[in-house]
């Protein structure tokens, strides 16, 4: 997903409305998990600064 704003709580209300809860979130219908299953691979600043991260380890035992 890509989101303009970021914004934690529309990104987890538009995806539970789609029938794409996320994992962790089971307030809006994911399975359960120790967090939600967010995170930002690529952050882009205004300035034109990209930031990239690894999925972190938790995230990766979960995708298997």
């Amino acid at each position: 997903v890509t989101t303009r704003y970021g914004r934690r709580h529309q990104m987890r209300v538009h995806l539970a409305h789609v029938g794409l809860p996320i994992v962790g979130d089971t307030i809006y219908g994911g399975s359960p998990a120790p967090r939600l299953a967010l995170h930002a691979r690529r952050v882009v600043l205004a300035d034109g600064r990209a930031f990239e991260a690894p999925w972190p380890d938790d995230l990766v035992a979960l995708k298997d």
